[in-house]
């Protein structure tokens, strides 16, 4: 079940959707009835109830849960602590989206505390640890292997510096920039990724106030030479990553982005599986994942520069990060990670006692 329309194929074509009626604020309004008269009415079909983290999911499956019905895993693909976004929420005045999206966080948090099983991205102290799974985050091996057989390098003296990602102002993509006007090696830059228009006119204002009048003009500007790719299909960005010599990854947490202090990025998984050596920011979670020689600790155009230049000279250090990146992502790599959650939840529903079972609530 979904409170808004379900677009992506590989669910629409294999599941059965049910979405309830009206527009956004009527359906918000409705699902949580929507909800309880589906559980009502499949109690006795299914053996497993799963909702993601959305409290007008949570609502009513936790009544149905204190009264025996089926396990209850919740899926949270962020943080629960509720370190989130802020940068769309300054501005905001007191008013009925707030304080519905205040009391949706309140049970939401319920939800994590009571529900059997939540499976999610990060650690929070204030769940169980008997009742949570952590999947950081990981990378389609399969996929990546299949691209990696199909390409090869391309042997080069120059060192190729890749950016995957928004070219926008809180990506720090004026970091990036200024760290290559002020590197000493032989590289060039390949930017894949939507342009600042792409994401409305905030992001293009702030690209404009801070970066250049557009992202034409500061390319052109640049000492080095660089290509903008723009968007690319999944795979051939991972072609492209297969070709790069260093991936770049900067996570400006103190522009307005706090969460970014705990994210996994799925490209830092990406890069590593594709044994691209790494530049990022260290935060508690790149720390995790990157050596040393990968982290740069400032969001700071110096220390980026400082950072590509150490790797760029030094081709040795350059593949002994390539190497261990491959290594240490094996852990990570999705079919690894499917068969934890798939435990994890096997687990839930052999511990349950086969009295009435409900099936499971779907939003997004």
């Amino acid at each position: 079940m979904s409170r808004t329309p379900v677009q992506e194929p590989e669910i629409i074509t294999e599941a059965t959707v049910k979405t309830p009626p009206g527009n956004a604020y009527v359906r918000a309004i409705l699902f949580p009835f929507f909800v309880a008269f589906h559980l009502l009415r499949s109690q006795r079909e299914t053996d497993l109830v799963t909702t993601d983290r959305s409290g007008d999911a949570i609502l009513p499956v936790a009544v149905f849960h204190r009264l025996g019905f089926a396990p209850w895993v919740i899926f949270c693909a962020d943080s629960p602590d509720g370190r989130e976004n802020k940068r769309a929420r300054v501005n905001l005045k007191l008013g009925i989206s707030l304080l519905h999206t205040r009391l949706m966080q309140r049970i939401a948090w319920y939800g994590y505390r009571h529900a059997d099983r939540v499976i999610l991205s990060d650690e929070s102290s204030a769940i169980a640890e008997s009742r949570k799974t952590v999947i950081k985050g990981g990378v389609d091996c399969e996929t990546v292997e299949h691209v990696t057989e199909t390409i090869d390098r391309a042997e080069s003296d120059t060192v190729r510096v890749l950016y995957v990602g928004n070219m926008y102002y809180h990506r720090a993509i004026d970091v990036l920039f200024d760290a290559l006007e002020s590197c000493e090696s032989d590289v060039e830059l390949v930017l894949v990724g939507p342009s600042p228009e792409g994401g409305g006119p905030s992001n293009m204002q702030e690209f404009v106030e801070h970066v250049a009048p557009s992202l034409e003009a500061r390319i052109e500007s640049l000492p080095v030479n660089c290509e903008y790719r723009g968007k690319l299909p999944h795979e051939a960005a991972l072609a492209e990553m297969v070709d790069a010599d260093i991936g770049m990854c900067l996570l400006p947490y103190k522009r307005g982005m706090p969460h970014f202090l705990d994210s996994y990025p799925i490209k830092i998984f990406e890069y590593m599986a594709t044994e691209t050596a790494v530049v990022a920011t260290r935060t508690p979670a790149t720390s995790e994942l990157l050596d040393d020689p990968q982290l740069v600790s400032e969001n700071d155009s110096e220390a980026v520069a400082d950072t590509i230049d150490s790797l760029a000279d030094d081709e040795e250090l350059r593949e002994q990060c390539r190497t261990r990146n491959r290594e240490v992502v094996e852990s990570h790599c999705w079919n690894t990670l499917w068969s934890q959650i798939d435990d994890a939840i096997a687990s839930e529903v052999e511990n349950d006692e086969p009295t009435v079972v409900v099936t499971g609530s779907r939003s997004r």
